[in-house]
């Protein structure tokens, strides 16, 4: 088995790429697909 270190370096760029995407999703209440605004202008509390 050659080339189980790169299926376990994309697996593990997979998961990582995955845990950003959880965050992202967590800090901007959902909206992944354009982050335009920071987080701080989402929250109710700046306002």
């Amino acid at each position: 088995m050659t080339g189980w270190k790169a299926a376990v370096t994309a697996f593990a760029v997979l998961c990582a790429a995955a845990a950003l995407a959880v965050l992202a999703t967590a800090s901007t209440g959902g909206e992944t697909r354009l982050p335009a605004r920071p987080p701080l202008d989402l929250s109710p509390l700046g306002r």
